[in-house]
């Protein structure tokens, strides 16, 4: 009867501290899901000021170029006090030694040249100041 008794008691304490650690287990996936959730308020909060300052006048931007071999249509826009560098949808040309000015909402790009004539024109990107972005547009005129 006694062994019996301690083979009961015995599964009952593994019982016990098997329950124990599942309980354990699962306040580390409530308090992971908790941080997680707080890491995506983070993730949207960096986003949302990325977002911001891109067309803000705390912006540079990056138009066009030579890189020593080909002529350059890229377009970025540079953060120096956040020191986020975010590329934007190119120019509808290849550009360097291009002019621009940002003004009312838009990036107008004046002159430059593609290595084999200058232009007279400009281009104007109509998505300032806050919706500029990977797929936003030049329009030249």
């Amino acid at each position: 009867m006694d062994f019996y008794l301690l083979l009961n008691w015995h599964s009952l304490f593994f019982q016990f501290e098997s329950e124990l650690e599942m309980q354990q287990l699962r306040n580390v996936v409530k308090d992971s899901g908790a941080q997680i959730q707080q890491l995506k308020n983070c993730v949207n909060e960096l986003e949302s000021k990325l977002v911001r300052s891109v067309g803000s006048e705390n912006v540079i931007y990056l138009i066009g170029g030579f890189n020593g071999k080909s002529w350059l249509s890229a377009l970025h826009s540079f953060a120096p006090l956040t020191d986020i560098l975010m590329p934007l949808k190119s120019m509808g040309s290849v550009r360097a030694y291009a002019s621009a000015a940002a003004l009312d909402g838009n990036l107008f790009v004046f002159g430059g040249g593609d290595g084999s004539s200058w232009f007279d024109t400009g281009a104007k990107d109509l998505s300032l100041p806050h919706q500029i972005s990977r797929d936003s547009r030049l329009k030249l005129f």
